[in-house]
């Protein structure tokens, strides 16, 4: 393809297959079923749900991981040691 095609399949695709990369998470708290999360991630600042945590989280054999909620949204935490201890401790429990 030429540059203003690639260009412009590169743009959808990433906005198609947004997927921020989760760098701390803030809380997780768990109520009736549902877990609510605050995370810093690479697009700010978000808050998200998850309803089945055991086929909402998926870890990759390369360590990543990827969380899905209950709105079809994915997030990525690359690299799981990079988190803060404190980030880790929070999600430990659900890897």
């Amino acid at each position: 393809f030429d540059g203003t095609t690639v260009a412009l399949l590169t743009e959808e695709l990433d906005r198609r297959y947004f997927t921020p990369e989760i760098h701390r998470i803030l809380s997780v708290k768990d109520k009736l079923g549902y877990y609510y999360w605050d995370a810093e991630t690479s697009a700010g600042q978000v808050s998200f749900v998850l309803n089945n945590i055991s086929s909402n989280i998926r870890i990759l054999e390369d360590e990543r991981i990827f969380i899905f909620d209950i709105d079809g949204n994915c997030f990525q935490i690359s690299d799981v040691k990079k988190l803060d201890r404190a980030s880790y401790r929070k999600i430990e429990i659900y890897l």
